[in-house]
């Protein structure tokens, strides 16, 4: 197998050099223009939509560069190392579209939730886990790309997080009290409560390590 040329080398890096190239560019012209033309839009979302794509085009041109770098070279004699740098270069896009993905729906979740025509309060247990869940699922999805079998993880985090659970039951069961009142609506920010233990304070959320955390700094929590 014979070592790449020269101009092939020096091809590669120009297309990896113009993907990151581009990437910067449109990084910037967020930050510097759209930015400030989200804020001058009466809708909330697009503001969501810009925070979420901080620093993705960036990822996205260099994912792109080094695809388009990877046609420089002779797909039958390198085929071993150009199928793997397609998978690594597709777990990096698959990665930077998960990060996208769970700003994008924590934010709108965030900002949405808690008004009158929505089911959520607003809190942030609901953000953290359906940032968590989209976590999880990119992550598999990125071992998957990459090679590896996904089943014997599974069967391994089935029984590895028996013995977590275990080890966390308090936790859990804080965590499980914050979804139930969320779901149920029974507390909901902006409510006084008082205990018969003598904690008392007006909800200002409800997230995962409380059941519910007050202005007084007492938290309807679990005993260690």
């Amino acid at each position: 197998m014979a070592f790449p040329s020269l101009p092939q080398i020096v091809l590669a890096l120009g297309l990896l050099i113009l993907g990151l190239g581009i990437g910067v560019v449109v990084e910037k012209l967020i930050q510097s223009w759209i930015e400030r033309w989200a804020e001058d839009t009466p809708w909330r979302g697009d503001n969501i939509i810009v925070r979420a794509l901080r620093g993705m085009p960036i990822f996205w041109g260099l994912a792109a560069g080094s695809f388009m770098a990877t046609y420089t070279i002779d797909r039958d004699e390198y085929a071993l190392i150009f199928s793997q740098l397609q998978n690594f270069i597709s777990a990096i896009l698959l990665g930077s579209v998960t990060i996208f993905a769970a700003r994008l729906a924590s934010g709108f979740i965030r900002t949405y939730s808690g008004k009158e025509d929505t089911v959520l309060p607003s809190t942030s247990l609901v953000p953290l886990l359906v940032r968590l869940s989209i976590y999880v699922i990119g992550v598999l999805m990125i071992i998957s790309v990459l090679g590896f079998e996904i089943t014997p993880i599974l069967t391994g985090i089935g029984v590895g997080g028996v013995a977590v659970a275990l080890g966390l039951q308090d936790t859990l069961s804080n965590v499980f009290a914050g979804v139930y009142l969320i779901a149920a609506r029974q507390v909901t920010p902006g409510d006084y409560v008082q205990l018969e233990e003598g904690q008392e304070g007006e909800v200002q959320d409800i997230n995962w390590r409380s059941a519910c955390k007050t202005r007084s700094r007492t938290c309807l929590q679990a005993s260690t």
